[in-house]
């Protein structure tokens, strides 16, 4: 099974013009206040190209700034074709603290999306905005924000359409081991408050995950559970699916097409 991503909220752009009224999230939290680095990004040629000399051995190809000597905040990545041409790419802005600010990805030549992200002043990521295409009022995707607990755990998130109405929301406990906070459940919401997911986690006393359950709702009724397991490393070996009533069941149609 090809684990399960979390309902993925779309990030957003350090332009208070555009987030303000797009959420109905606190207004009172506090901002970063350090400035974006500019850098020149690698784009294609007329072609739609990328030099094929510039590819490594999986067609990708990826620009760093000058002084990340150790290669850890890529502001430019493309996946290409043998020959150099762009499928897929990502342009990349960090703040000076190194958190990612705004995305851009391209489908082709196409600009697809743009995903903007604002942080607090304990550099948490505290609100993400997403635009389908150029940044502009029209183009507004969703709104996603996040709040914390005291220990700096993420334990909900909020996402927001583009008209300001919920869309979905997320929850998630810790559990303390080995002096370290790991998930011990998340909880997926629908707009109604009805769950449409939940995940708990279980772990080794050395703090490697052991197994992870998933339950599918219907409305308010169980759908069908996933149970999967990990080796001493924390690696997926196997998964399971089962009906309502704990019986196994062929991994259903829905999650093929999804994944």
């Amino acid at each position: 099974m090809k684990k399960l991503s979390a309902l993925v909220c779309v990030l957003c752009i350090c332009c208070t013009f555009f987030v303000t009224g797009c959420s109905n999230t606190d207004s009172n939290l506090t901002q970063s206040s350090t400035q974006p680095v500019t850098v020149s990004h690698v784009m294609p040629d007329e072609n739609g190209k990328i030099s094929s000399t510039l590819l490594d051995s999986n067609d990708m190809y990826t620009q760093y700034a000058p002084d990340d000597t150790n290669q850890e905040y890529p502001i430019t990545q493309y996946e290409c074709e043998k020959d150099g041409t762009v499928i897929t790419g990502d342009l990349f802005e960090y703040d000076s603290n190194h958190n990612e600010i705004k995305r851009t990805h391209y489908e082709g030549d196409i600009l697809d999306y743009i995903d903007v992200s604002e942080y607090d002043e304990q550099n948490r990521i505290i609100r993400i905005t997403s635009f389908a295409g150029e940044v502009r009022r029209e183009n507004l995707v969703s709104t996603c924000v996040m709040e914390y607990d005291s220990n700096n755990n993420e334990i909900k998130s909020t996402t927001y359409d583009s008209e300001n109405t919920l869309a979905f929301y997320d929850e998630t406990t810790y559990v303390l081991i080995n002096g370290n906070y790991e998930a011990e459940s998340c909880t997926y919401y629908n707009n109604d408050d009805t769950i449409s997911e939940k995940i708990v986690y279980s772990y080794r006393q050395d703090g490697t995950m052991s197994k992870e359950i998933r339950t599918v709702y219907k409305g308010k009724k169980v759908k069908y559970y996933c149970q999967t397991a990990y080796d001493m490393n924390g690696d997926m070996v196997s998964y399971t699916y089962f009906d309502k009533n704990n019986n196994k069941i062929p991994e259903p149609k829905e999650e093929k097409e999804y994944y």
